[in-house]
């Protein structure tokens, strides 16, 4: 058995057994970034292949092709930032846009945790590939600066969505609050290039699904279930899910499900009311 040593500057890597390859890049395959506090930033391949068994719904689709698409046409790093409420497809449509990238031959890198600077690794991948944040604000806050959180806040990360590393990267984000996100990334889009919101499901998406799960003679409530969606904020696919669960069950009626699940959000009423700064933050309320 022989051994491997790789030498880095004045750093030996010594690997035992022949179970080493050196390959000139990285197969399109999915990764999660990790951190040792001794040997650095590694990517360890994970079994997940992004399929998606389910059918999709809203805008996902179209999407996934226009921000692959861009990707292929632009010469420098694209960002993607995906905002809104748990439960709206957020994370699935990061699923089909990753899918879809592997197919292409592009490594997919997910960034699971606050991993401080990771810019500096990623620019040591000279190839095209795919970064996926999900939950970027939970993991990467927004707080004030101090000596002790600098490298866990979103501001140590702006270099590396710029278009200045190695090869170009696609960096796709999620978030739940844009109010948590760093005002040196949102309307800025030599940095993220593309928002897509969700804020709550269309009637379009609401119609379609109960279509496709409600039993053929509850289909005379979709109309009543649309105009539930439109009234609750946020109304999401876990939401819906439960009430088309409840009634093919149970038969019961619309006002008795809305009573018992856990979806009792506050009727709009016509003197709610947005404030849009300038650094990007959203502020709504209820007169």
């Amino acid at each position: 058995m022989k051994n491997l040593v790789i030498k880095n500057e004045r750093n030996y890597l010594v690997f035992a057994g022949n179970a080493i390859s050196v390959l000139d890049n990285l197969p399109a395959k999915i990764y999660e970034l990790c951190l040792d506090t001794e040997k650095g930033y590694s990517l360890d391949e994970i079994d997940n292949n992004f399929n998606i068994t389910q059918k999709l719904y809203g805008n996902v689709e179209k999407i996934s092709r226009q921000v692959l698409q861009s990707f292929d046409a632009i010469e420098g790093n694209l960002g993607v930032l995906i905002s809104g409420s748990k439960g709206l497809g957020k994370s699935l449509t990061i699923k089909k846009i990753g899918s879809e990238a592997l197919e292409k031959g592009l490594p997919v890198i997910l960034v699971k945790q606050n991993l401080g600077n990771i810019t500096s690794f990623i620019d040591t991948i000279h190839q095209p590939c795919v970064i996926v944040l999900d939950e970027f604000e939970k993991h990467y806050t927004n707080q004030t600066k101090t000596e002790q959180d600098e490298m866990e806040r979103q501001d140590c990360l702006l270099n590396m969505f710029d278009s200045t590393l190695a090869a170009k990267k696609l960096f796709l984000l999620t978030c739940n609050d844009t109010r948590n996100l760093s005002e040196y990334l949102l309307n800025r889009p030599g940095r993220i290039h593309y928002h897509f919101k969700s804020n709550r499901l269309t009637i379009v998406e609401i119609t379609e699904y109960c279509k496709d799960n409600l039993l053929p003679e509850l289909h005379d409530r979709i109309p009543d279930i649309c105009n539930m969606g439109a009234r609750i904020p946020d109304f999401s696919y876990d939401m819906l899910r439960a009430v088309i669960f409840e009634l093919n069950i149970y038969k019961s009626t619309l006002e008795d499900v809305r009573h018992i699940l856990n979806i009792g959000g506050r009727t709009r009423s016509p003197f709610d009311f947005k404030v849009y700064f300038k650094s990007g933050k959203v502020e709504a309320g209820l007169i």
